[in-house]
């Protein structure tokens, strides 16, 4: 019998094509002007897919179109920002089709690049969000979930996106940050986590599926819909589950409770998912031994005894919990005790002790951790914050200060303890009093903010009367306060406010802490600038214009900055800017309700509320219905914003300043943190 002849595949002339001109190639095929008969109506992934069928990763092809796909994608990043209308939209449309490419080839160093240069991309992504039928942020992360294992392959950290994945899982919805069709992302990054030796990704998607259920509130049909396909992913015995949904839930609720002081132990989709497996709350699981568990309570204990009782300082025990809590929150996707260790642990060595600059430097290193594993955790920003400040790292400690309050704008504590820092540490009082009068007028009931501009304006004998009037206005508002009471009654005997006994030692340990980096990530960097160049603008110092264009020269994709350079000027607010807090500014500034209306279809959850707000307080009664809606639903408690912004929102509508409304929209720029 004679053998088969192999027959190759015949190569298409456009290979040829692309080996000469990588990166105009692959741009004519996703904006369809290649020549690529009789593939020119298909999809551009499709066409890439059949053009590139059975090529090796060492063709000459495959490597020209990974370099034409990485060429072309940084082209369309540094043309979109100069373009309006119609051909930006061509142009996005065509960077969407290649994303979409890309997910589909996943060519190796397109997909490491995107991995390894996650501001730099998403960055750019996030300007392009326009609709759930174009968003590039979302395909853009589709990538990231799909190629993980190409990651590893390069050198990057296995599992490091865990905590990226379950974040926009528990974001993905009517009362999240994303739309619905990000839990389908979140849920994809989990379960394509790589795995480490005798792990498995399970345990992560069901935290993940947990997070979301217990945020989102889904209806029970929609619940069991995405328990029924994260099931059928992972193709086991049915007695599989049990244990393993078992304690993902007592995790899920343990943390639910602390969060709501122990006011809400469960949540509905809980009920629905023991029903489903026929699951008794609080009955005794049997958990397999090869399952690992979260370190024991004494360690923990152990560790913060010898803190609290001023042991000599020793990093030894701290690294073995925080490693052992690190390594279980990497293998089943519980971070919970793992965050709040970090966090614990940090603000307690910063109370004192021997070795300042090391227990500042572990509380440094504590609260990154901490802040990678949930970066909406405000008390890891202020604990970084803090930490900084202790090692005399102030310019970096005051950067991180404004990149929090950036990221909770609608939090005023943010406010008065960064003018706390700017007063006490750096020395710059008036910036500071400027800070917390404009903190008075955003949030005019707020009383820490008129005591803490008293204690600094009270430092001078001759300002003494102003002093008393502002503490005289806190009073007015709580009549009972102490330090209100106690200040007035000294600043009326004639004696003057000082600043707090910090900065003594700051010089000292600024000397001791020689040699440690203060550096922050570059893009941190870069928004908090814009952030203080913005509170510069609104207070009357010109060259924060100057600074907002250098912050455009380094970066003109970088979403915050667009909308502070809408904010102060130096570009044009329009309504079709697709940065939506950018484009917000220009229908405020119309100051009609109906300017408003459009942006409804663009916002998503937290982001609808903030419009629906400002339409209320033009006159709008079905904004204002939705409003009232949305606040007679139960508090979003996995989200560190929802508390604040509903204290906003029961404001009188028309007392709520339009710049506060605008940061808080723009409060979703440039937040994902992927490691």
């Amino acid at each position: 019998m004679e053998a088969v002849a192999t027959i190759a595949p015949r190569r298409h002339v456009w290979l040829d094509r692309l080996i000469a001109a990588p990166e105009a190639e692959v741009r004519a095929l996703v904006e369809g002007t290649a020549d690529i008969h009789p593939f020119g109506r298909a999809e551009p992934s499709d066409a890439a897919a059949t053009l590139l069928f059975g090529l090796s990763g060492d063709d000459p092809a495959s490597h020209a179109f990974d370099e034409g796909a990485l060429a072309a994608l940084e082209t369309y990043r540094k043309t979109l920002p100069r373009i309006t209308g119609a051909q930006r939209d061509r142009i996005a449309l065509a960077a969407l089709d290649l994303m979409t490419v890309v997910q589909r080839l996943a060519p190796r160093n397109t997909v490491v690049d995107f991995h390894r240069r996650f501001p730099y991309w998403n960055n750019w992504a996030e300007t392009l969000v326009i609709d759930q039928g174009l968003d590039l942020r979302r395909e853009y992360w589709r990538v990231l979930a799909l190629t993980q294992d190409i990651a590893e392959e390069a050198g990057l950290a296995a599992r490091r996106l865990l905590p990226f994945w379950l974040s926009v899982c528990g974001e993905a919805g009517q009362r999240g940050a994303y739309d619905e069709t990000y839990l389908t992302v979140g849920l994809l990054g989990l379960r394509r986590l790589p795995l480490e030796e005798g792990g498995a990704n399970e345990e992560a998607a069901l935290h993940g599926l947990a997070r979301w259920a217990e945020a989102q509130r889904p209806d029970k049909k929609r619940f069991l819909r995405e328990w029924r396909v994260l099931e059928g992913a992972f193709p086991r015995d049915p007695t599989f589950w049990t244990p393993l949904v078992a304690r993902v839930l007592e995790s899920v609720e343990s943390e639910l409770s602390r969060r709501t002081n122990h006011t809400q132990s469960t949540f509905l989709a809980a009920h629905w998912w023991r029903e489903d497996l026929d699951l008794i709350r609080g009955a005794k699981v049997d958990v397999p031994d090869s399952w690992i568990s979260p370190p024991d309570r004494s360690l923990h204990e152990t560790v913060l005894d010898g803190i609290r009782n001023e042991r000599p300082f020793r990093t030894l025990q701290i690294a073995q919990l925080v490693a052992k809590h690190q390594r279980y929150a990497a293998r089943t996707g519980d971070t919970y005790y793992l965050v709040r260790t970090a966090c614990n642990v940090g603000m307690k060595l910063l109370k004192g002790g021997d070795e300042p600059v090391k227990r500042a430097r572990t509380a440094r290193d504590l609260a990154q951790l901490a802040q990678r594993f949930e970066p909406s955790n405000v008390y890891a920003w202020a604990l970084w914050r803090d930490a900084l400040a202790a090692m005399g790292h102030l310019d970096a400690a005051e950067r991180v200060g404004w990149e929090t309050l950036r990221r909770f704008p609608e939090n005023e504590q943010w406010r008065n303890q960064l003018a706390l820092l700017l007063s006490d540490r750096v020395g710059r009082g008036g910036e500071a009093e400027a800070l917390l009068r404009e903190t008075m007028r955003l949030f005019p009931r707020d009383v820490v903010a008129r005591t803490q501009l008293a204690d600094i304006v009270g430092r001078e004998s001759a300002r003494l009367p102003e002093a008393i009037g502002i503490l005289e206005g806190a009073l007015g508002i709580e009549p009972e306060d102490r330090i209100a009471n106690d200040m007035k009654q000294r600043f009326e005997q004639g004696r003057t406010s000082k600043p707090r006994p910090v900065s003594s030692t700051t010089a000292i340990v600024a000397e001791r802490a020689e040699g440690d980096s203060d550096d922050l990530p570059p893009h941190i960097a870069t928004t908090a600038r814009a952030r203080r160049a913005l509170f510069q603008f609104r207070n009357g110092q010109t060259d924060a214009v100057a600074e907002v264009r250098r912050l455009l020269d380094e970066d003109e994709n970088l979403a915050y900055a667009r909308y502070v350079a809408a904010a102060v000027g130096v570009i044009e607010p329009s309504i079709d800017n697709t940065v939506l807090a950018a484009a917000f500014l220009a229908a405020a500034k119309a100051g009609s309700a109906a300017a408003l209306r459009p942006f409804l279809d663009r916002a998503w959850g937290v982001d609808a509320v903030i419009i629906s707000l400002a339409g209320a307080a033009r006159g709008d009664m079905d904004a204002a219905s939705n409003v009232r809606f949305w606040l007679a639903e139960p508090a979003n408690d996995l989200q560190p914003r929802d508390a604040n912004i509903r204290a906003i929102a029961a404001r009188p509508a028309a007392s709520i300043p339009t710049e506060l409304l605008a940061d808080m929209l723009a409060a979703s720029q440039g937040i994902a943190i992927a490691a």
